[in-house]
């Protein structure tokens, strides 16, 4: 798991934590005030995948509450779209040969080291070197 304060006066999300879960193998949580957000990533090949984005959000329909939805809706398709750049690219140095891998840092990357370590482990489980 992990959390951020949400502090940014004004952001249509308001005061509160965010709430990061990541559940093995391909599930993660998204939990920010009045709203879910599920991302299952399915595997389609050795280069490739697909995210599935679902929001769950309180049964009060109103026209502020519509309008805010759609706003964090738009708002979490450009960070996708980010993500999926940043992703691409590093694929490609990968391919190349240009990618020189180091060190995770612990303060920052705890998930991804936990990640990789269950990775790690289903590898092994399987007899997979």
């Amino acid at each position: 798991m992990q959390y951020s304060p949400i502090e940014c006066a004004g952001n249509f999300y308001g005061d509160g934590i965010a709430l990061y879960f990541y559940l093995w193998p391909n599930l993660m949580l998204n939990i920010l005030p009045d709203r879910l957000q599920t991302n299952r990533i399915i595997p389609i090949a050795v280069d490739r995948c697909r995210v599935d984005f679902d929001f769950y959000y309180p049964p009060d329909a109103t026209a502020e509450a519509i309008k805010l939805r759609a706003q964090d809706q738009r708002f979490s398709d450009d960070v996708q779209a980010e993500d999926a750049d940043i992703c691409e690219r590093v694929q490609r140095a990968l391919t190349c040969g240009r990618y020189q891998p180091g060190r995770l840092n612990p303060k920052r990357e705890n998930a991804l080291f936990h990640f990789q370590e269950q990775l790690r482990s289903a590898y092994r489980e399987a007899g997979v070197s």
